[in-house]
């Protein structure tokens, strides 16, 4: 699991984050799925998620391999989520707002869902977010604006990353912190 530090669900790049997430590891079209798994077969699931409170989020990524190619994987991982400072092309852009809008609708379905959706507005936003609110505010997120959150989350330089299995997997955490970060060689003694 790779963690990186995003912004709450009260900044201004909520949105963009939604669709960060959705570009990166969304589903079958993202990036990460079809580069890592459909392309080069170096994972059998790979998901990139965002979870956010009031003020602070993460962006995250799973990826379940096998442990020889988890030092590969952890590298395109970092370079997809670099590739992502560049703007996203209108039509993967539309995609993505087309999922991130389709499943928040999705999640209205039932009474017990919109309940709890419409609680989680209160608290955070001290309002409940009419759809149409919340689709303008989707459709109103540039390429421009993610480039520059994948800038600021990248900025920070920090990472949070979990490796669980065997020994051969434990290098894949420096990996992935050289390879975002361009740190070069990392001497890594593992813990077990």
């Amino acid at each position: 699991m790779l963690l990186l530090p995003a912004v709450g669900v009260l900044d201004p790049d909520y949105f963009a984050l939604r669709l960060l997430a959705e570009i990166l590891g969304g589903g079958m079209a993202s990036r990460l799925f079809q580069e890592a798994r459909e392309k080069r077969g170096l994972a059998y699931a790979i998901d990139a998620y965002s979870e956010t409170y009031a003020d602070v989020g993460v962006l995250g990524v799973f990826a379940g391999c096998a442990a020889t190619d988890a030092e590969e994987l952890a590298r395109v991982t970092a370079g997809e989520i670099i590739e992502l400072l560049k703007p996203v092309p209108e039509a993967e852009l539309a995609r993505a707002k087309a999922q991130v809008k389709g499943s928040m609708f999705m999640g209205r379905e039932g009474a017990l869902a919109r309940a709890e959706q419409a609680a989680g507005q209160v608290l955070l936003f001290g309002r409940t977010l009419h759809p149409d609110i919340v689709a303008r505010e989707v459709d109103a997120v540039t390429a421009e604006d993610i480039s520059r959150l994948v800038e600021w989350i990248l900025r920070s330089r920090k990472s949070a990353v979990a490796v669980l299995g065997p020994k051969a997997a434990l290098r894949a955490a420096p990996v992935f912190e050289a390879s975002l970060f361009g740190m070069g060689a990392i001497a890594f003694s593992p813990t077990y």
